[in-house]
């Protein structure tokens, strides 16, 4: 972090208060997400591979392309194009050299690439001339916040690579089932019930994935450490300007001064004329009509789930006040009973290999902790630490808009219920993952990392009636 701080300190006063574009916004991440304890841990990343590939020392770097005889790649798309549209996918991405003739050309992350040089079984394709090295690509492409996808303002697709690191708590190497979810979405957004969710929430969008590759060895076996995913990018020309990740909105000030979405609300409130507390209230309730109400009705109404944690969710701005979402990294996603019943007259096969489908329990402890313990309390504590207005009033207000969407005739209501009328909800444990060194994506029981926590929507209403 220090290391980082110094790097970018002519940029703090911008990274804070200033409008920022897509990719400026996902390299202002300077301390990380304020959930984890170790938000910056990167095994075996070296200094000097942080500076050159890390999103927060704001530099460029070019991917290493290869040509591969197509026999060991493996890969799928989630749309019904044929194999010379799924190549001109893979090039659209970037202007690099071209693949010599009977070979596919293949994008690979410049540090993931080296540690694939030392892996027997990528060793041997090169041997056997099966893959060549062609060059560096021309165009420059960005870390976003989460490192391991990356950004470049004239691709119409961010690629996400399998990086052996482990960042937080995980090791960071794409699963085939994580790919195939990416599909799915695309799948579903073309059903009538996508179709409606989408016609509901027209401001709101989520990032399909429509496209994966990966290298696969002599024997035909998957190099999973290879894998590159293909995420939709609208983050172009205009479109990108003005936009922020929640997290980056939330992150400590380094010199203790007011969080970025503190210093929009008071922006508001200068413009506007309003007291601060107006200005807070105005602006909380424009991000829950933004991102938290359209994934709430997604749960509710349609089954659909998505882990919208704080480095997931992508506001965008008119001047300082939220008016559009965005939800990314699709191997977050899940359906409910409820969303396999509505799905599955269109779509047969949903859920077969991605193994999301998930009982209301479970869907319910999981997707509430990402969207409202991670994001929704992440940013009300932002913001109340400000000084801008206490916890008890944005909880109460939280409140408020949790009860109307209940009073709506919800398919499915169990998760507002739980939220509403639970002592207690459960919280990732984040801290314990981290100190035990528990990889999280491999663990048999996901909840086994989860704890109990006083559900403050109940206590800080109790606490406020008390008062009255």
């Amino acid at each position: 972090m220090t290391q980082a701080l110094v790097a970018r300190s002519a940029d703090t006063e911008k990274l804070f208060s200033l409008p920022l574009s897509f990719a400026e916004a996902e390299q202002a991440l300077l301390c990380g997400h304020s959930i984890h304890p170790t938000p910056k841990s990167r095994d075996p990343f070296t200094d000097k591979d942080a500076e050159c590939y890390a999103p927060e020392f704001n530099n460029r770097f070019a991917l290493v392309w290869l040509g591969v005889d197509p026999q060991f790649l493996q890969g799928a798309s989630g749309a019904e194009i044929s194999e010379v549209q799924f190549a001109d996918l893979v090039r659209g991405v970037d202007g690099g050299p071209v693949a010599p003739e009977g070979f596919v050309a293949f994008p690979a992350h410049p540090w993931q690439w080296r540690k694939l040089c030392e892996v027997q079984s990528v060793v041997e394709l090169l041997e056997a001339g099966k893959i060549v090295e062609l060059g560096e690509g021309s165009e420059s492409w960005r870390a976003t916040s989460s490192l391991r996808a990356i950004y470049s303002g004239n691709s119409p697709y961010m690629l996400k690579f399998s990086l052996s690191l482990r960042l937080t708590n995980s090791v960071r190497t794409l699963q085939p089932k994580e790919m195939v979810r990416g599909l799915e979405v695309l799948k579903v957004r073309g059903t009538p019930v996508g179709q409606e969710f989408a016609n509901r929430y027209p401001r709101f969008q989520v990032l399909a994935e429509p496209a994966y590759l990966m290298l696969a060895d002599i024997d035909g076996k998957q190099i999973i450490e290879s894998l590159v995913m293909f995420r939709e990018n609208p983050f172009l020309g205009e479109s990108a300007e003005n936009t922020c990740l929640l997290a980056t909105l939330t992150q400590d000030h380094p010199d203790g001064s007011p969080c970025r979405a503190a210093q929009l609300v008071q922006c508001l409130a200068d413009e506007e004329s309003i007291s601060i507390e107006a200005a807070t209230k105005r602006w909380f309730n424009a991000f829950l009509d933004a991102v938290i109400e359209p994934l709430l009705i997604a749960q509710a109404d349609f089954g659909i789930l998505f882990g919208a944690h704080q480095q997931n969710l992508i506001l965008s701005f008119e001047g300082p006040l939220p008016v559009a979402g965005y939800f990314r990294d699709c191997q977050g996603s899940g359906y409910s009973r409820l969303g396999e019943q509505l799905l599955k007259p269109y779509l047969p096969n949903l859920a077969q290999g991605s193994e999301n489908v998930i009982d209301e329990q479970m869907a319910n402890r999981l997707f509430v902790y990402y969207l409202i313990v991670n994001s929704c309390f992440g940013l009300i504590c932002a913001l109340s630490a400000a000084g801008l207005i206490t916890e008890r009033e944005l909880l109460r207000q939280l409140r408020q808009r949790l009860l109307l969407l209940h009073e709506g005739q919800r398919r499915d209501s169990s998760c507002l219920e739980y939220l509403l009328n639970s002592p207690e909800i459960w919280a990732k444990g984040n801290f314990q993952c981290a100190v035990i060194g528990m990889n999280e994506t491999t663990t048999e029981d996901p909840l086994s990392i989860y704890h109990k926590m006083a559900n403050p929507l109940i206590s800080a209403v109790e606490l406020t009636a008390e008062e009255a």
